[in-house]
């Protein structure tokens, strides 16, 4: 469901098989950030933004599929990350078809002419964009993924957070830099955010931030104690159950205990290499 949460700022959260995405009207057009993955969703939101004006950019905040893999479908300058363009040129069509076999069948089969779209504007740090009176800050926020971005929105506080912040969902971990994620979201508390869209879940306030960072550390901790115990990384994966603990999962008894084992393993990696 579209919610129009400012002015300016329209949101869909908790989409079948979508990340969060939203639009924001300017006096030169929609400004697209991210994008609904399974095809039924873009055309229907495809035929929501036509209503408030011509699509100008659509900026790609991080590197996963259910963030970028709907640009296709959508007209406008993609704009994203030098990094960002090299996973989307990389990444195997197939990947998206196995996504869409698991959270929206009825979506496939895909034209087979579907590409993924590569940026036509990319940036190696940070990138400020002007559409109209409106300033679209790109930031480089390490953590969820190496190259993270979100996106701040000044002339109305809003903060588009893509995984940075997953509001009462549980993020994947399987690429996560979590020094790096916590120092971001250090960062972050010193934007002047009214709003934020997190990645995943339900548009919050700047409690979201500080929220995040209490929930990563919760499972940093958990493992950095099994690792101080003796637990080897199998017998961390099968006692551990923070993430399952924390916030929702898709539905499945399966998929909840292959993402928190996923997630401890990384943890695990990183902070026995520090050690």
């Amino acid at each position: 469901m579209i919610e129009k949460i400012s002015r300016s700022v329209y949101v869909e959260c908790d989409a079948p098989g979508c990340c969060s995405h939203s639009f924001v009207e300017t006096g030169e057009g929609i400004v697209m950030i991210d994008t609904p993955v399974v095809p039924s969703a873009a055309a229907a939101w495809q035929r929501e933004i036509e209503r408030h004006g011509t699509f100008r950019y659509i900026i790609n905040m991080e590197p996963h599929i259910d963030h970028f893999g709907g640009s296709s479908f959508f007209p406008g300058v993609v704009v994203a990350r030098d990094e960002t363009r090299e996973r989307i040129a990389a990444a195997p069509v197939e990947e998206m078809v196995q996504m869409l076999a698991a959270g929206a069948p009825g979506s496939l089969p895909l034209p087979d002419t579907f590409r993924f779209r590569l940026p036509e504007i990319t940036f190696s740090e940070n990138l400020t964009l002007h559409a109209g009176d409106h300033t679209f800050e790109i930031i480089e926020m390490p953590g969820h993924t190496a190259c993270q971005t979100v996106v701040y929105f000044p002339e109305e506080r809003v903060l588009f957070a893509a995984d940075t912040i997953a509001n009462r969902k549980v993020p994947s971990l399987h690429e996560a830099l979590p020094f790096e994620w916590l120092d971001s979201l250090r960062k972050l508390q010193k934007l002047d955010c009214e709003l934020i869209v997190p990645g995943h879940g339900a548009v919050g306030d700047g409690r979201l931030i500080p929220d995040m960072a209490t929930a990563l550390e919760a499972a940093m901790d958990s493992v950095k104690g099994a690792i101080d115990n003796g637990l080897s990384l199998q017998e961390a994966k099968d006692r551990i159950t923070v993430f399952e603990d924390y916030g929702d999962f898709l539905p499945g008894k399966e998929f909840r205990r292959w993402l928190n084992r996923m997630n401890v393993g990384r943890l695990y990696q990183l902070l026995k290499e520090r050690m």
